[in-house]
């Protein structure tokens, strides 16, 4: 019989910390290769998209831009699955989305309290739902709200949605087909409410890698191949004077994983650890972020 989790031990992190490391290193050095704005180009996301686009440089109220980084904590009260008589029993979760900007990313001025610029958190409740034992579906929606501290101006947020996985090919199960929706807005406080609609549909397949040596760890390599589809692009600040368009996005993925007990740091846990790689449409490089579990699990 499957029991509820406790929830203080079940509270996975994603590692905040080394986006920002990484992001330091992309934005500061490399610039993506972005288009310049041009007037008759719209204007680029309000800085509340951060907690649906993610982590990134948008802008704010008086020309300036910020730095915004984005954490999604997950606290699991009930696992998802079947009992031993073949019961279906739900999964629940809750999400402790939270977002935090600052304007300057050398490390001295990093933590001064004038350098925080935005804040916001959206919470939100999450459905697992076991369709079949190779079939589950993730329904999610989150509502929260956040602040620009230097003007004060702040504006509402929410996003839901609905994931698909399956998994196939043979006994290990080692394929899954991937498909999603989402729906997402804000509602700036004196501006105009803005929302963002999308697709997703994409493989994932692991296999394990033979251990190097007699006794050593076991571990699992995890490829992922994706596309999102985006309805109404939105533009993202970079530093400097130019944007990039948040529109459809192709991407490959690579993580590596420990099936006998997850990665750890201090008091954060990671199912897998790697990378993914996104393009535009167009087969331009749009972005290289850390990846620390399924697509069906963020």
């Amino acid at each position: 019989m499957l029991k509820p989790v406790n929830p203080f031990n079940r509270i996975h992190l994603l590692s905040g910390l080394a986006c920002l490391v990484l992001s330091l290193a992309l934005f500061s050095s490399t610039g993506h290769a972005q288009e310049s704005l041009q007037d008759e180009r719209p204007e680029p996301a309000h800085w509340a998209f951060a907690s649906i686009i993610g982590t990134g440089w948008y802008e704010l109220d008086g020309g300036r831009s910020a730095f915004i980084l984005t954490a999604t904590p997950r606290q699991h009260i009930h696992e998802a699955g079947f009992t031993d008589s073949g019961e279906r029993e739900m999964g629940f979760y809750i999400n402790y989305d939270a977002a935090i900007g600052v304007f300057d990313l050398d490390i001295p001025e990093l933590i001064d309290s004038d350098n925080f610029s935005t804040v916001s958190f959206t919470p939100g409740l999450g459905l697992e739902i076991p369709v079949t034992p190779d079939w589950y579906l993730r329904a999610f929606g989150n509502v929260g709200w956040g602040t620009s501290i230097g003007d004060g101006t702040s504006a509402w947020i929410y996003y839901a949605g609905l994931k698909s996985r399956f998994r196939f090919g043979g006994p290990d199960k080692n394929w899954s087909l991937l498909n999603g929706l989402f729906y997402a807005g804000i509602n700036p406080d004196g501006g105009q409410a803005q929302s963002v609609s999308g697709l997703f549909t994409g493989l994932e397949f692991s296999h394990s890698i033979p251990a190097a040596r007699e006794n050593a760890s076991n571990f699992r390599l995890h490829w992922q191949l994706g596309y999102t589809l985006i309805e109404d692009q939105v533009r993202v600040a970079t530093q400097g004077q130019s944007y990039q368009s948040i529109g459809n996005t192709a991407e490959i993925g690579v993580a590596i994983s420990r099936p006998e007990r997850p990665f750890s740091f201090w008091f954060m846990e990671f199912d897998r650890v790697g990378a993914t790689y996104s393009v535009d449409s167009r087969g331009n490089f749009e972005a290289l972020t850390l990846n620390f579990t399924s697509w069906f699990d963020k």
